[in-house]
């Protein structure tokens, strides 16, 4: 799979821009997680109990403090992405750039939720058997 994206970014590219869109998949994929963890602080600011732990740390300024911290790290986070969708002047074909980066990020997503999936319907069938 890794010779395949290797070709496939080469492909119609220079090698500047051949590096450019690993790197800006790369990016992309680094952090989509960080704006599940952003979007997740704020609902978790809305949970009943989490002021009744008492190992929990709480975001000085309360839900307000929540809102402007974490809306305004997803927003920067979320800026960053699309940033790194937009060509460089070392990119010949820059509609071919965009389609590379975007179809790979899309492409990692998916195998990723295959593997995920698949393990998470294997668990499940292990459990299962354990019960019987």
């Amino acid at each position: 799979l890794s010779t395949v994206a290797l070709i496939v970014f080469q492909w119609n590219e220079t090698l500047k821009g051949s590096y450019q869109a690993l790197i800006d998949a790369a990016i992309i994929l680094y952090f989509l997680p960080f704006l599940y963890m952003y979007a997740a602080c704020i609902k978790l600011a809305y949970k009943p109990d989490r002021g009744s732990d008492p190992a929990s740390v709480l975001v000085p300024g309360g839900k307000v403090g929540v809102w402007l911290i974490s809306g305004l790290a997803f927003i920067i986070t979320l800026v960053a992405i699309v940033f790194s969708v937009i060509p460089t002047a070392d990119v010949t074909d820059k509609r071919g750039f965009e389609l590379k980066v975007v179809g790979s990020t899309v492409a990692a997503l998916i195998i990723g939720l295959a593997l995920y999936y698949r393990g998470a319907r294997a668990r499940k069938l292990e459990l299962e058997m354990a019960a019987k």
